[in-house]
């Protein structure tokens, strides 16, 4: 501890000469030997030390100089930009956007200078005590909410016999004056299923949609599948053979709804759910009737993880109101049927659908 009094008038004498006296806090220094310092460019040798100008980095929380020597004297200048050590194992240099410290000295024999800048507006604010300046704290939380599905309630179609088996997409409307055609069964109205799931929850686990069939009462022989292609005109039908899906095997498209930056879904290529009873992603066309039981349930669609975040609509164009209003659905529900199916109303089968977090 001898010559403290001096060795701090000295580091005052050095700081101020160089124009930052006042601006920095020295939280410790060793014995002074003679640098060689000039702003912008500051440099300061000591036995196996060699100190160098560093670009500072906005943004950051402190500035701080590390200086150690033993069994000489070491000292350093602190320049607005900060300084760092060229030898292995030194420490990086932090500095604030504009702020720097207050000057007080503390003298210790050996070890560490260091000096820690004040950000500006350091007092805090008050509602009561006025201040010419002081700083807002802030907290932010995000709480995560539910992952949920929101979908048509019903789905329709409508067939008029013509002697050759037909295709058709489900309307989520019921259908109107519909006659027999020489490539199928016209209607007059039809309104494309809607189909959404909402991941609230913040996670990015993904999730998977799948399904299973109760109460099955759909014609003999017909075919129940989803996918992302259906009828040109939902609730029009087309003459072709039940054993073929007259339309692509396209996996469904994904949008964000109206007013949701979300993460738009991507099909993913692993999928599980033991407790849902599958084990592999789906193929498109889905067939439907393959989901059986709550524990037997047919994928129709799973999200990879980190994608299908926030609202997401089953379609394809821009969402112009909540709800998926304004896009072009892409969720399809095609059902074949024989040319020998009874002529009958068929209206107890049940399509229930969940979503699980996972894909």
């Amino acid at each position: 501890m001898r010559h403290c009094h001096a060795e701090r008038a000295l580091v005052h004498d050095q700081l101020n000469e160089f124009g930052y006296f006042g601006r920095f806090r020295i939280k410790h220094y060793t014995q002074l030997a003679e640098t060689k310092t000039q702003e912008g460019s500051t440099i300061a040798r000591a036995p196996s030390r060699l100190w160098g100008p560093v670009t500072p980095r906005e943004g950051k929380s402190k500035v701080r100089v590390i200086l150690e020597g033993k069994g000489g004297r070491v000292a350093a200048l602190m320049a607005a930009a900060g300084l760092r050590r060229a030898t292995a194992g030194s420490k990086a240099i932090r500095r604030t956007v504009t702020g720097l410290a207050i000057a007080t000295a503390l003298c210790v024999p050996f070890g560490v200078l260091a000096a820690t800048a004040s950000p500006a507006g350091a007092t805090a604010c008050s509602a009561s005590t006025g201040n010419a300046s002081c700083a807002v704290s802030t907290s932010v939380t995000v709480t995560g909410g539910t992952l949920t599905l929101e979908s048509s309630p019903n789905l329709y179609w409508d067939y008029v016999l013509n002697g050759f088996d037909q295709w058709a997409s489900a309307s989520s409307a019921g259908l109107t004056s519909c006659a027999a055609t020489a490539t199928g069964t016209t209607c007059g109205s039809g309104t494309a299923p809607r189909l959404e799931v909402i991941d609230a929850t913040g996670s990015g686990s993904g999730w998977a949609l799948s399904e299973y069939v109760t109460t099955t009462d759909l014609p003999a022989g017909s075919v129940l599948h989803f996918g992302g292609s259906g009828s040109a005109t939902v609730g029009n039908s087309q003459d072709n053979p039940i054993s073929t899906d007259p339309f692509a095997a396209t996996t469904p498209g994904t949008v964000c709804d109206y007013g949701s930056t979300c993460t738009v879904a991507t099909a993913a290529s692993t999928c599980s759910h033991a407790a849902l009873g599958f084990s592999s992603c789906p193929g498109y066309p889905v067939n439907v009737a393959s989901g059986t039981s709550n524990t037997a349930q047919a994928d129709l669609y799973s999200a990879a993880a980190s994608t299908g975040l926030g609202a997401i609509c089953f379609g394809s164009g821009p969402a112009t109101a909540q709800g998926c209003t304004g896009t072009v659905a892409d969720d399809f529900y095609n059902l074949g049927i024989r040319a020998n199916t009874s002529a009958n109303s068929y209206g107890t089968t049940v399509i229930n659908l969940t979503v699980s977090s996972g894909p």
